[in-house]
């Protein structure tokens, strides 16, 4: 069938449903794929609809029609030509780009029914690249106040996850992510927090980990005492200090004691 004959038959359609002047129910159009796509790959959005029925479909994005379809290809958006396919009302985009974003419709309809609307709201992602973990402070000891592992991408970041020795964090008040889960902060940290900290960075089709070591070391910095620990160093040395002060006495009363004792022996009595 040529595009001649086959735009006369979609006319003779409108003409028939102009003229029937009743609609029944609508025709039954599935929606058979999910809308989310990776750059570069090819956009499949796929219905169907019972055998034996013949509609006549229109695809359009944002509002705009993209393509027309009646059997074969009667009208499309001249910015596709050459990467536009519709098959059996499916249609096809190859090579996508950021562009190929936004909210696709499809309606099929059938002289005497009522049209039928499906919904697909395309989403294009980057591939997410370069995924890393820095970490701030560089050295970390057991008193240090914080520190911060942060997770980030060249692209295609969406949402971050955080595992710690491929196992979820504990909920126990030391964990909090930041800048919508980018960034795992750790307040305290002890010896008990060393481990490798793993960043999971994801878009709907695509996700990249990253993975950092921590070390939570002693150091002179990070040996910082407790104010009861230093209490009781201040107090034990003050003690120690008036002990040794009281034996030094001691000694040299007892020292002037013998002396004075050996005195009084050469005595002439």
């Amino acid at each position: 069938m040529d595009g001649g004959a086959t735009l006369l038959r979609a006319l003779l359609r409108a003409l028939l449903l102009a003229h029937t002047g009743w609609e029944a129910a609508a025709i039954t159009l599935t929606k058979n794929s999910s809308s989310d796509f990776l750059v570069g790959r090819d956009i499949i959005l796929s219905v169907s609809y019972p055998a034996g029925q013949d509609p006549f479909i229109t695809w359009k994005i944002n509002g705009a029609v993209l393509v027309i379809w009646d059997k074969v290809i009667i009208r499309q958006d001249g910015k596709y030509v050459g990467r536009l396919n519709v098959t059996n009302g499916s249609l096809l985009i190859s090579n996508s780009t950021r562009n190929d974003s936004g909210d696709y419709t499809v309606s099929a309809s059938v002289p005497g029914e009522a049209d039928s609307l499906v919904a697909f709201p395309v989403n294009i992602y980057d591939p997410v690249t370069n995924a890393s973990v820095l970490q701030s402070p560089d050295a970390v000891g057991e008193g240090t106040p914080a520190v911060n592992l942060t997770c980030s991408a060249s692209s295609g970041a969406v949402t971050y996850t955080w595992t710690r020795d491929e196992q979820s964090l504990p909920a126990n008040g030391s964990y909090v992510t930041l800048d919508g889960g980018k960034t795992l902060q750790i307040s305290q940290p002890n010896r008990s927090y060393s481990g490798s900290y793993s960043c999971n960075v994801s878009n709907p089709v695509d996700w990249k980990s990253a993975t950092r070591m921590l070390n939570v070391s002693y150091s002179d910095a990070a040996q910082s005492l407790s104010g009861g620990a230093i209490a009781g160093i201040v107090i034990g040395s003050v003690f120690g200090a008036i002990l040794l002060i009281t034996l030094i006495v001691l000694v040299i009363f007892c020292i002037r004691k013998r002396r004075k004792g050996i005195r009084n022996d050469f005595v002439p009595r």
